[in-house]
């Protein structure tokens, strides 16, 4: 093999762009059996072909000598002591600079993951190599090889680059083909292995396969086998070993295949060995390992024995392969079919999940807790198809045997009350049903039921916070529930790409992106269709905010075709309902009007819904009055939610609308807020709230108000101490939090009549909708933007990014400094408040300007100016 060669494989090109990306530290391990400095080489050259000097350190003192631009790298790091470098690797990173650590065969890098500074790891997973990657290697290296032999060399699964260089080196001569044959034939492939096995005693080759039997294990489980000496000194050496992403070792293929066939699994050691894999969370493992030794009444009794919560964070279809195979065996073990169901129904497979939650009611004909779990599973999926009074009734007689058992059932049985309760017409009922699902997770949480506390959030996301148009709350819940579920890819997938769906609804496209990139490659490798349609269900919401009406079309088609049989049900509705609205908002009428057009038919599965749109739809198109008819059925109708009814009259007063009664724009503003959707107005009436700043308050080395007719002139006392108050607070405060500012002295009943007479004074010059009033708080409204505001969300912008792209971040660095004018109003030097505010943000802009420090010559100018204006005395100093 050539030297240098680049081998391209997938995940050594990944983790390479990362670290070429990166500015911290870069670990590169050695671990016996594999060659890192390919990886390295890569790199080097890399940097090389961008222009960027390699820079090799000696000296660890010398920290201002290896702050030198380039790549530094420390190739004997043990030398001088791997802390020794620490001060070197922390200035090398302040500067935006990479620094390279070679770390020597045998030494891990997670020694260094308490270093200060960001650290990419690249260990042996990322450089192993698969027989696929053998191919890619020989014809890198100019070896010319058939097809037949490429399939060949394919089909050997993992391999190493130490055994890549072993082929491509014995692959000389005329005869490529012919050498490549005979290496990748079995019994080249046993001598190899058995060449790097040579040394290791009998019984540690015996402690090695009984290992390699397994897909992966851990430590704890090499030291049940071998002893913690084995452990600690055999395993390091093993050849062909390497740690995968989860921290479980594994042996690539042919080692596996040579230790295997060698000895056969021992089954004293597979029970033995059985509980220790599930104390490391390897459940199926463990029960697989069982079957393999012929122990199946054990492996059934060890799966009968778990907790439903263990079992959760299994791969679920890999456990009812398992179940399907042990159950027939055992019809005395009932057990076994509640952990298919439970499995059937995390998987969303709810035909099967009754199935056997049916066969576990037959097999148990006298009262007992299986029994129980299994009745409430039923009435989980059957409440629907009776009657609302007939399923309270069921629940009532099952919480009289249930409640005094206490656990999981109980909980279940509440879960079920709160699901009938959210699909309640009257918003009352709903906003129960919504406190009920916020009890029923933060009980499955208590008993660590994680999975089945993210599922019900999930249920109060999508049913009543979404019934009632909550969609910033359900946002906040589904964030926590996409923490509990993440131990599970398959309900991981589902509830990030849930909320997917609500971060587009709330406009927050930043979330949105993060979401799909977490949810994509679950819900594609599930091959669901029905998951598929709520990501592009999300799309379509996602293209609305972007005024991206094509995208909008696109989503929505795929949608309909990814949803399925579901498309034909309430579920359809909903879908057509909402993207004709996005339509709408977009002046797409036509499209809006053949969206609602489409599911007429069966407006009935979801009224509320398909009405709102056909209101909202009308009154974009000019239709007001028809759109006040609409308005004032579903009104009478009561089956609006209150917090959907903004929505409604905002459309109508965008469209002209000023009956008796009509709320102001500011009431109706001030609502959304409440309601966590603050976001939504401007994509609801756009005509009202799509505009740009009206009012600008300076506060950064001066206090001025200016619109676009010029800056305002406020009289002298409180008006401008309240705005002064509210925009350091970033626009909104409690309303005893004002009263004790501005009034320390004072009762609180005299503080509110004092802030009465002043929020009517200080709306008389600013305008009537400045000032928002709720029950317990006071803000400024969202169209008064503050320079203090600008310089901080710039701060935070290049602040998140130095780690991952010094040069955003020092554009938003810039940004931010241009904004900062001088201290925070430095003639308001006797309030606390002030003052602290004040300090923070001088300590920001300095650190800003430290990120700047070596700005090329031409901004020296300015960045002369913006020193000078960061470093001024501090008036509170004065």
């Amino acid at each position: 093999m050539k030297p240098g060669t680049n081998i391209d494989t997938a995940i050594r090109r990944r983790r390479l762009e990362q670290a070429w990306h990166h500015r911290g530290l870069i670990v590169v391990e050695s671990p016996p059996g594999f060659d890192a400095d390919l990886f390295r080489d890569d790199l080097y050259a890399l940097a090389r072909a961008n222009g960027v000097d390699v820079i090799h350190l000696d000296d660890p003192d010398d920290i201002d000598a290896n702050r030198a631009p380039g790549l530094a790298v420390i190739d004997a790091p043990l030398a001088k002591g791997l802390r020794g470098w620490r001060d070197t690797v922390i200035a090398r990173h302040r500067d935006g600079r990479a620094t390279v650590v070679a770390l020597p065969a045998g030494i891990s890098g997670d020694v260094l993951a308490e270093e200060p500074v960001p650290t990419v790891l690249v260990d042996a997973y990322q450089l192993r190599m698969s027989g696929g990657d053998v191919v890619a290697a020989a014809a890198a290296a100019d070896i010319g090889v058939s097809d037949g032999v490429a399939d060949l060399i394919a089909s050997l699964g993992d391999g190493w680059p130490a055994w890549v260089r072993a082929c491509l080196g014995a692959a000389g001569g005329d005869r490529v083909d012919l050498a490549i044959d005979t290496i990748t034939s079995a019994p080249f492939r046993r001598r190899l292995v058995r060449s790097y096995l040579h040394g290791f005693t009998d019984t540690q080759r015996f402690h090695l396969a009984q290992l390699a039997h397994f897909a992966a294990f851990t430590d704890n489980a090499a030291t049940a086998i071998g002893g913690f000496g084995f452990t600690e000194t055999v395993l390091p050496h093993a050849p062909g070993l390497y740690r995968d992403p989860a921290g479980r070792y594994r042996f690539v293929t042919p080692v596996d295949i040579e230790l295997t066939s060698e000895f056969g699994l021992d089954p004293a050691i597979a029970e033995a060995l059985a509980p220790v894999l599930a104390a490391d969370g390897q459940v199926l493992p463990a029960t697989q390992i069982l079957i393999r030794a012929g122990l199946d009444t054990s492996a059934a009794r060890f799966l009968e024995s778990l907790p439903g919560r263990i079992l959760d964070h299994s791969n679920q279809r890999e456990l009812i392969a398992i179940l399907r195979v042990l159950q027939p065996q055992f019809n005395d073990h009932p057990g076994l079919s509640l952990k298919l169901a439970r499995a059937h129904g995390n998987l969303a497979e709810i035909a099967a999940s009754v199935a056997s939650c049916e066969q576990v009611v037959a097999q148990v004909t006298v009262p007992d807790p299986i029994r129980l779990e299994a009745t409430i599973e039923l009435l989980m999926y059957r409440h629907r198809t009776i009657s609302q009074p007939e399923a309270a009734q069921r629940i009532a007689d099952l919480h009289g045997q249930v409640d005094h058992l206490g656990g999981p059932l109980p909980t279940r049985l509440r879960e079920i009350e709160a699901q009938i309760l959210g699909q309640a017409s009257d918003n009352a009922t709903v906003s129960v049903a919504a406190d009920r699902f916020t009890e029923v997770a933060a009980e499955w949480e208590v008993q660590q039921e994680r999975l089945r506390a993210a599922k019900t959030l999930r249920g109060l996301a999508s049913g009543p916070l979404y019934h009632l148009g909550r969609y910033r709350h359900g946002q906040e819940r589904l964030a926590h529930a996409s923490q509990l579920a993440v131990t599970q890819s398959f309900d991981y997938g589902i509830t990030v790409g849930l909320k997917a769906r609500f971060d587009a609804l709330c406009g927050d496209l930043d979330a949105y992106e993060h979401s799909v990139a977490l949810a994509q490659p679950v819900i594609t490798e599930s091959g669901i269709g029905w998951l598929e349609g709520s990501l592009q269900w999300a799309a379509a919401h996602a293209a609305g905010w972007r005024h991206d009406a094509a995208g909008v079309d696109r989503a929505f088609r795929n949608a309909q075709h990814m949803l399925g049989g579901l498309y034909d049900t309430d579920t359809g509705v909903v879908l057509a309902a909402e993207v004709a609205t996005i339509f709408a908002a977009l002046g797409q009428h036509d499209r809006a009007r053949r969206c609602l057009a489409a599911i007429a038919d069966r407006a009935d599965q979801n009224r509320m819904e398909y009405r709102l749109a056909e209101l909202i739809v009308t009154a974009r198109a000019g239709g007001l009055d028809q759109a006040v008819l609409l308005w004032h059925d579903l009104d009478r109708s009561g089956i609006v939610p209150v917090d959907r009814r903004w929505r409604a009259q905002l459309e109508l007063i965008a469209a002209g609308w000023a009956g008796s009664g009509t709320p102001t724009v500011a009431d109706i503003e001030a609502e959304a807020a409440r309601l966590g959707l603050a976001d939504l107005p401007s994509r609801l009436a756009p005509a009202l709230f799509d505009h740009d700043a009206a009012m600008h308050i300076h506060l950064l080395g001066r206090f001025a108000i200016t619109t676009t007719e010029g800056e305002l002139d406020l009289p002298t006392g409180q008006v401008p101490e309240l705005v002064k108050l509210l925009a350091v607070h970033d626009g909104q405060m409690t309303i005893d939090a004002v009263c004790d500012s501005l009034w320390p002295d004072a009762d609180i009943k005299l503080g509110l009549r004092r802030l009465k007479n002043l929020v009517a004074k200080t709306r008389h010059h600013l305008g009537n909708d400045a000032l928002i009033r709720r029950p317990d708080t006071l803000a400024l409204a969202s169209n008064i933007t503050t320079d203090i505001a600008e310089f901080t969300r710039a701060s935070n912008d290049s602040v998140a990014r130095q780690r991952n792209d010094a040069e955003a971040a020092r554009r938003s660095a810039v940004t931010a400094l241009d904004s900062y004018d001088g201290h925070l109003l430095p003639d308001d030097i006797y309030n606390d408040r002030i003052n602290q505010r004040r300090r923070q943000l001088h300590l920001d802009a300095v650190r800003l300007l430290d990120l700047l420090s070596d700005a090329p010559a031409a901004q020296a100018p300015w960045l002369a100016d913006t020193r000078r204006r960061v470093h001024a005395e501090d008036p509170a100093t004065r």
